[in-house]
């Protein structure tokens, strides 16, 4: 028998176990049905779900903020931005060529007033929020629902104090530390979840052995993301094949190739012209349904 471990992203906190179970192995096996191939009738999918947990924190975290006007002379040093949360909005800002002209048009006078004065100082967290409204409108139509709901989730899982610490624990008691000793397994991971699954396999590379890792759509080749990770950024020893895919529209893979240069692992397999068609490029169900996918997946198990 071969375990799945199914690992979720952003924007799950409607979602759950189950459903993940069910919806990923469903689009997983018409994929495979598709392309001639047969997924073994002993093979568990298992879901860590963190959903829910990722938004209430987020949006606690939102709701501590101070809740003066944002940019008046008064705002607290608190309505300032660390820089690390900063560079996260600030490298998407970059990649998608938004000026910050473009941004300030996304803050009303009074705001785009104080922040031109006091940009100096720091970047404001209005000014983060100006730069996830301008991406929506240049992004194509399959980012638009993805950048406000990545950027807060994504910046409170690395940078809200011990949140980090705290999903990846629970992703690891449920699917992991429950696995037979010497088991091998296959990992599908996407999104926010690509960060967690690597995370936990490097530290735990002496206890999990994964026959086939799938990261999809993921972010793991941002500059911030990595400089959190912390060094060594490896290839990991414990995985036997690696296969990294990602649409060239996916708003979340900043990097949509995993290598070398951009990642630190040059054993990384790649597919990065993947079409998940005009609704959502981030959507992992698109994803599994593609039949080079769900080859790479079957094969492995």
């Amino acid at each position: 028998m071969t375990t799945v471990l199914l690992i979720h992203g952003i924007n799950n906190q409607d979602n759950s176990k189950d459903n993940i179970e069910k919806t990923w192995s469903d689009a997983l096996r018409n994929a495979s049905d598709n392309a001639g191939l047969t997924i073994p009738d002993d093979v568990k999918f298992i879901a860590a779900f963190y959903g829910d947990v990722l938004f209430e924190e987020t949006e606690s975290w939102k709701k501590n903020k101070p809740v003066l006007t944002p940019m008046s002379v008064e705002s607290p040093d608190e309505d300032y931005a660390d820089d690390e949360l900063a560079e996260l909005y600030l490298e998407f800002q970059q990649k998608y060529g938004i000026s910050d002209e473009q941004v300030s048009e996304e803050l009303d006078a009074r705001n785009n007033l104080q922040a031109q004065k006091r940009m100096a100082k720091g970047i404001h967290k209005s000014w983060l929020k100006a730069i996830a409204r301008a991406l929506e409108k240049v992004l194509p139509s399959k980012g638009k629902r993805v950048a406000r709901a990545f950027l807060s989730q994504a910046a409170a899982y690395l940078y809200k104090p011990g949140l980090k610490e705290k999903i990846d624990d629970l992703v690891r008691e449920q699917i992991i530390d429950r696995l037979p000793e010497d088991e091998k397994v296959v990992v599908i991971s996407h999104s926010l979840g690509t960060i967690v699954s690597y995370d936990l396999m490097r530290r735990l590379r002496h206890q999990v052995k994964v026959k086939f890792l799938l990261t999809a759509g993921s972010p793991l080749g941002i500059e911030i993301v990595k400089r959190r990770l912390g060094q060594p950024l490896i290839c990991l020893p414990n995985v036997d094949k690696w296969v990294n895919v990602s649409d060239s529209e996916d708003f979340v893979a900043l990097q949509t190739k995993l290598t070398g240069e951009t990642f630190g692992c040059d054993k990384i397999m790649n597919f990065d012209q993947l079409d998940n068609g005009n609704e959502d490029a981030h959507d992992i169900l698109k994803y599994l349904e593609h039949d080079i996918v769900a080859k790479e997946i079957v094969l492995s198990l």
